[in-house]
């Protein structure tokens, strides 16, 4: 039985096309990857609506030659739509909450024109789009013979049908999702803040500023991590004899196990992973490659893949922690990333060039101790944000069920 056969009275089903009159296109032209300035003329990037939100500055400037030909300006209230994207975000829309005439659409966005004998509030109908079953349909419309891009028709959006209440119904279930979209939005904004001191505090504390110049150690990675080891380089399992760390389980200095595979056979026993161990990814996208993360013990076995090693610091000079957040600084990043040289697809950090870099290190282990507990502090502050982040999305995919069905009703004193 579908989520729709039960609805309350005075509901319907109805296709886009009863709030839509016509879904004006953008067309294509040519464009500098960069913002407008002054008086130029920009164009939107597909990436300019996810989540039922519209971000202006995601554009990029005309090039004058081509500004004539630009033809559709985002206008309040109405929504844009992505026509045309990977497999997942096809279908992406988002409301416009202020006319722009200095930008325009593109012919991979669609923007709405409302039906004006329909009376529809467009701040429900940009929910209802975000919402999970809608969204399956508009991706199950989709057609391409490329897995990377689909597209769809506006035949077959406009044919989508939705679970309808009446308009007064569309008014009181936009604002109470908009409200929690609200209390989201602020959420995220302060993760985002904490995320920028937590950068200063990193960038303060890993310069050793704070230090006396006779209490800091500059020097190469190479004096104070004598050793490194490669992972192992056989086939892997869905299911084995030992769980392998891959790229994708070092995430933010941290070990993340809910995604494993496994090796078919043991490995040798100096191929464990011990509590304190800091793995290092030397394989991967530009962007990714030199994460760093610290194995904390997760499992009582496990060992990890070639394209990660296995950083072992002095302990007498270096604590384990210490390394990962040094690692992890983007000042550090682009540093190693200067060693990086060019794969197929990836790039690749060798460990060797990795011991050159230079670092500047508390000589003594109580003050990389102090540095460590005020770097996790802040991160345990910005994680717990993050959780709280997660659980409001979570409340509103509950909400919109109960709301966008007529399962709870809001009555417009609610």
């Amino acid at each position: 039985m579908s989520e729709f056969d039960r609805l309350p009275e005075g509901w319907s089903i109805q296709p886009l096309h009863t709030f839509i009159a016509e879904l004006e296109s953008g067309v294509s032209v040519n464009a500098d990857d960069r913002e407008k300035v002054g008086s130029e003329i920009g164009v939107l990037k597909t990436s300019c609506v996810s989540n039922g939100k519209f971000a202006a500055n995601e554009h990029k400037a005309i090039w004058p030659k081509d500004v004539m030909r630009a033809k559709v300006s985002p206008r309040e209230g109405e929504i844009i739509i992505s026509r045309m994207n990977t497999p997942i975000l096809v279908g992406e829309s988002g409301l416009v909450p202020k006319t722009d005439n200095a930008l325009f659409l593109p012919d991979r966005l669609w923007q709405t024109v409302a039906r004006k004998e329909t009376r529809t509030d467009f701040k429900w109908l940009n929910q209802v789009l975000q919402w999970e079953p809608i969204r399956k349909k508009i991706r199950d419309a989709a057609t391409g013979t490329s897995n990377s891009m689909k597209n769809i028709s506006k035949a077959e959006f406009l044919a989508i049908e939705v679970p309808t209440p009446p308009w007064q119904d569309q008014c009181s279930i936009a604002e109470v999702l908009s409200t929690l979209d609200e209390q989201i939005e602020a959420t995220d904004a302060t993760v985002h803040k904490l995320n920028m001191q937590r950068k200063g505090l990193a960038a303060d504390l890993l310069t050793c500023r704070h230090l006396p110049t006779s209490e800091i150690a500059d020097v190469r990675l190479a004096e104070v991590m004598p050793t490194v080891q490669y992972g192992i380089s056989s086939s892997l399992t869905e299911a084995g004899a030992i769980p392998v760390l891959r790229m994708n389980n070092l995430s933010g200095g941290e070990i993340d196990v809910s995604d494993l595979k496994y090796s078919p056979t043991d490995v040798p026993s100096d191929l464990y992973l011990k509590p304190g161990d800091v793995l290092f990814n030397r394989t991967n996208s530009m962007e990714h490659v030199g994460r760093t993360s610290l194995w904390r013990g997760q499992l009582t076995k496990c060992t990890f893949a070639s394209y990660l090693v296995r950083l072992s610091p002095d302990s007498k000079r270096l604590l384990p922690e210490y390394l990962v957040y040094l690692l992890e600084w983007e000042e550090n990043q682009l540093q190693m990333r200067k060693y990086a040289t060019p794969g197929v697809q990836q790039v690749n950090i060798n460990p060797t060039s990795l011991r050159r870099c230079r670092v500047r290190i508390p000589k003594s282990l109580d003050a990389q101790r102090e540095t460590v507990a005020a770097l996790d502090a802040a991160r345990e502050n910005m994680e717990a944000l993050r959780e709280e982040v997660a659980k409001l999305k979570l409340q509103k995919q509950g909400l919109m069920r109960d709301l966008l069905t007529g399962a709870v009703r809001v009555t417009g004193d609610h």
